[in-house]
């Protein structure tokens, strides 16, 4: 899987363990914090016709239908049960993860921070940018943004990015 709960709530402890020492697992937010009052909505940022080709075993077929997506893939294989896909191209759509997460704000519990949490591929720092240009319409405090190593956080109120 691409994105899960559990990967986002060690992200945010181990990037930010004084703010997030008391969040746990939880639905609608999926990552709850009683004691500070933040909620934190995750989902996944990676084009929805990208994900499936991404985690599944690679051959030919799925070379090509990346290929024709202006997706280069390279495959390293460490282990035998560990595949890892580094690609190249528009892997992210990190504008349509906000947009569908903001039309179910209303469905999920509320804090007094509500923020989103969007796990993306590596070259996600270009969809910084594009996120900017959306932050009056987004009900979110603010968006992290997590590739596995870098995570970059987006004030929506003051649009400060900040990356750790």
């Amino acid at each position: 899987m691409l994105h899960s709960e559990q990967t986002a709530l060690e992200a945010l402890q181990l990037r930010l363990p004084d703010r997030f020492k008391h969040a746990k697992l939880a639905d609608r937010p999926d990552i709850q914090d009683e004691i500070d009052n933040i909620g934190v909505e995750v989902t996944a940022g990676v084009r929805d016709d990208l994900r499936q080709l991404l985690v599944q075993e690679p051959t030919k077929q799925k070379r090509r239908a990346l290929a024709r997506m202006g997706i280069e893939t390279h495959y390293r294989f460490n282990e035998k049960n560990d595949q890892r896909a580094l690609a190249s191209g528009a892997l992210n759509d990190v504008a349509s993860a906000v947009q569908r997460k903001s039309e179910k704000f209303e469905q999920y519990r509320h804090f007094n921070e509500n923020n989103l949490f969007i796990h993306v591929m590596p070259d996600a720092r270009a969809e910084v940018d594009g996120v900017l240009k959306q932050l009056a319409d987004v009900p979110y405090d603010k968006i992290y943004l997590w590739d596995g190593h870098t995570m970059v956080e987006i004030n929506v109120r003051t649009a400060v990015v900040k990356r750790y």
